[in-house]
């Protein structure tokens, strides 16, 4: 199932689903002596994932997906990942489609 895209991710500021209040996002963060410097940082990375988006052709393929779309983003965004690794829970074998780690080395060491 593809999901919804939003062509350019720098038209809106953020997509809030409750992690952080509104009132902190719209006007305690922007208030913060850090943050003009740490947008101005983030600006060609998220000029980067814009063309992406723009760029994304949508697919029902989940892989095709993933190749396209998710692992550019990732990468961009600085992140080391494992794909599907077999983690082992209190309810058996789990198998998510990506797990995040600190750096290189701490995929290596799993």
């Amino acid at each position: 199932m593809a999901l919804p895209i939003q062509p350019t991710p720098t038209a809106r500021p953020h997509r809030n689903h409750g992690l952080f209040s509104d009132h902190y996002l719209n006007a305690a963060l922007p208030e913060r002596t850090d943050w003009e410097a740490l947008k101005e940082q983030a600006r060609p990375v998220m000029d980067r994932i814009a063309e992406i988006f723009a760029s994304f052709t949508p697919s029902a393929n989940e892989a095709q997906t993933e190749k396209d779309l998710m692992r550019p983003v990732l990468k961009l965004l600085g992140h080391d990942y494992e794909v599907q690794p077999a983690l082992e829970t209190s309810d058996g074998t789990k198998r998510p489609d990506y797990v995040l780690y600190k750096n290189a080395s701490a995929v290596a060491a799993n």
